[in-house]
């Protein structure tokens, strides 16, 4: 995983502030991502993995979040 990947993914999960949400769903200080994104340490191959199941479960909170809104509007033009 490259800075630039771990950034875009940092964002698209928690925003502009994202660093130290990550770092605390990866169970990590917040400056050892700050080193990473920055190019000074490697990022683990691992990192991959654990980002990606954050993701999916974000997209899983999403979905169901989508499929209430659509419920809900569903029943007010019904009603």
């Amino acid at each position: 995983m490259t800075p630039t990947t771990l950034r875009m993914v940092g964002e698209a999960l928690y925003g502009r502030r994202w660093q130290r949400p990550l770092a605390g769903d990866l169970g990590i200080p917040d400056r050892t991502v700050r080193r990473w994104v920055a190019g000074d340490s490697k990022i683990p191959a691992r990192v991959s993995d654990q980002c990606l199941a954050l993701l999916r479960r974000r997209r899983a909170t999403v979905a169901r979040a989508e499929a209430a809104l659509y419920a809900e509007r569903a029943l007010a033009v019904g009603a």
